[in-house]
């Protein structure tokens, strides 16, 4: 399968509105009593709304304007990086100017072309070599988490764990091609993300 078919969630421009009812994240089990059960019912979707919008703005999404097959990146509520040139610099120059601003990012969602442990965004391709010989930019994103939804990059150990390392960010990366039967990235420290809380679970179907 060609990279440039990898993902393929369904472009949709209108809005997804997270549903106001969800408390599942307030029920923890059965031995729960009434009184915190009564208590974290009291969530408004106020509360919902500013919890996902606060998500949204710790993230840094960082891609390319000619990539294919991903169209639900232009609905994204994100910030966006459209990588022209150098990404390492361009993304470094990004966050920068975010922290200027007063925006904390800690979540970096890298959206590009890739196969067989092969990544490439724009013209660049990501090794090794290219990461080591960047590594002060790199120390200085001061990230949580990478996230690469790039397919096949989970087979390129050598790139995960090089960005682990310089960055100090749990990497999360698929050995496989990323689609809506394959949505889940794995970090270098056993954790799992899904493509369906980056976009959705409407754009993901």
């Amino acid at each position: 399968m060609p990279a440039s078919s990898c993902i393929t969630a369904e472009n949709r421009h209108a809005k997804e509105a997270q549903s106001a009812t969800d408390f599942s994240n307030y029920i923890t089990g059965a031995s729960i009593s009434a009184a915190q059960h009564t208590t974290s019912s009291l969530k408004t979707p106020r509360d919902h709304e500013t919890h996902r919008r606060r998500k949204q703005t710790n993230r840094l999404v960082a891609t390319i304007h000619n990539i294919k097959d991903v169209e639900w990146l232009h609905s994204l509520n994100e910030e966006i990086a459209w990588i022209q040139a150098d990404p390492i610099h361009e993304i470094s120059n990004q966050l920068r100017q975010r922290n200027q601003t007063g925006i904390e990012t800690s979540e970096l969602h890298i959206v590009a072309h890739g196969s067989n442990g092969e990544v490439k965004l724009g013209n660049t391709l990501l090794t090794k070599h290219y990461l080591e010989e960047s590594s002060e930019l790199l120390q200085g994103w001061k990230l949580e988490a990478i996230y690469l939804w790039s397919c096949e990059a989970g087979r390129n150990t050598e790139l995960i764990e090089t960005l682990g390392v310089i960055t100090g960010a749990d990497v999360f990366a698929s050995r496989s091609e990323i689609s809506r039967e394959h949505p889940n990235l794995l970090s270098i420290t056993g954790k799992e993300a899904s493509l369906e809380e980056l976009i959705g679970i409407a754009r993901l179907n």
